[in-house]
């Protein structure tokens, strides 16, 4: 995640939005990871 943020960064893009990418644990039934939303915070000098 950092380098896509650097990236944005880079153009002048400062309007960012992060998200976790989800994934599925049976059919019809969405999951996500939330301990990673601390972590790409982090990473990602505290954007939301």
């Amino acid at each position: 995640m950092r380098n896509i943020v650097d990236k944005f960064r880079e153009c002048g893009n400062e309007q960012l939005l992060l998200c976790e990418r989800g994934k599925h644990l049976r059919l019809r039934q969405p999951g996500g990871d939330m301990l990673g939303f601390g972590v790409m915070k982090r990473t990602c000098d505290d954007l939301p």
